[in-house]
């Protein structure tokens, strides 16, 4: 065994492993101040990746171990691209996104955050070493900052950290896209409007062309995919979104339910090596024809800011945002708004 838990106790001894992953990645720093920087965030991150282990939870840290296993730097490296090219400490939750660990020295009351990692963060979790380097206690958890000196007291606890997981939705990772590789519900635009045109007039076929039309970037490499958006709720009250257990205990209780569907088209296009060309466009279904009024789309930041929003009209067939073009591994997220109910999706370029 090499972990100690209790109700606020959170132990891991740093074994011989964890050191050799550590070492080879310090290695490859030429400053020794950040050499030794590097080493130690390692023995962090080994730490929270070993309790995310233990709960099931599945991360992007296991490649280094098998690299290491196998002897392949590439591998080790591969898994650690962000902290040596950056002041970060970032441990990959797969289809979540990342949680900066942070490093406390002994006897320290503070942990120091560089702005770099205020953003793009799912959160953060503060480890500290003992002098030997023998073992890690996880003190607690934050879900957002804006200082570079953090007061360990304001840690939560890390049982917040379980919940804020459980609350992400999967992050829909766009440059897979390239590679044909679709997360479940994301599906190209015939096969979407394959069964509502079935159910159409003769007219759906001009309805296709002009859905495609309109959502293509006219680019050969642009790579398009649909998702349909089912919004529901109560026509007493609701400030959620319901789910379809909870919608047929409305039903059967006798309250009426009230549901719209849309369409969300993404389409991502290369721009060069390091950007990728986005279109965010929100659709009416065939046999919808138009949009309610009064739908916001929103583009998020990785803090939930809304940094743009565009509004439905009556008779607005679709709805877009500004053309985006984003670096690789940026992260924001779309928020679909219709009176009281909310649907959002995450993606990472």
């Amino acid at each position: 065994m090499n972990i100690t838990c209790d109700r606020s106790l959170f132990t891991v001894s740093l074994t011989r492993l964890a050191h050799q992953v550590a070492r080879r990645i310090a290695q490859q720093q030429s400053q020794p101040q950040k050499s030794q920087q590097v080493y130690l965030d390692r023995l962090t991150i080994y730490a929270v990746n070993y309790y995310l282990q233990c709960l099931g939870i599945e991360t992007e840290e296991r490649a280094s171990l098998v690299g290491l296993q196998t002897h392949n730097d590439t591998e080790i490296l591969k898994s650690s691209v962000v902290q040596t090219l950056s002041n970060s400490a970032a441990l990959e939750v797969k289809k979540k996104g990342r949680i900066e660990c942070l490093t406390v020295l002994p006897n320290h009351q503070f942990c120091y955050i560089s702005s770099e990692v205020w953003s793009n963060r799912i959160g953060y979790v503060a480890v500290s070493l003992n002098r030997e380097l023998t073992e890690a206690k996880l003190l607690g958890f934050v879900r957002e900052v804006k200082t570079e000196k953090f007061p360990l007291a304001q840690l939560q606890p890390l049982e917040n950290l379980l919940d804020c997981l459980s609350q992400i939705q999967p992050v829909v990772l766009l440059q897979q896209w390239f590679e044909q590789k679709f997360e479940a519900g994301w599906q190209s635009l015939g096969n979407l409007l394959t069964r509502a045109e079935n159910s159409l007039p003769t007219s759906s076929e001009n309805f296709t062309y002009s859905f495609r039309h309109r959502s293509s970037l006219n680019k050969p490499d642009t790579i398009e995919r649909a998702k349909a958006i089912a919004l529901a709720n109560s026509l007493e009250e609701s400030d959620r979104k319901i789910s379809p257990s909870q919608e047929a205990k409305l039903i059967e209780n006798g309250i009426k339910i009230k549901k719209q569907s849309l369409i969300l088209l993404i389409a991502i296009t290369p721009e060069n090596e390091s950007k990728t060309g986005i279109q965010i466009q929100l659709h009416a279904t065939p046999e919808e024809k138009y949009l309610p009024s009064n739908v916001h789309l929103e583009l998020l930041s990785p803090l939930g800011e809304t940094v743009r929003t565009v509004i439905s009209h009556a008779y607005d067939n679709w709805i877009q945002l500004p053309y985006l073009k984003c670096l690789r591994d940026e992260t924001f997220s779309i928020r679909i708004t219709l009176d009281n109910v909310r649907v959002s999706e995450t993606f990472k370029v």
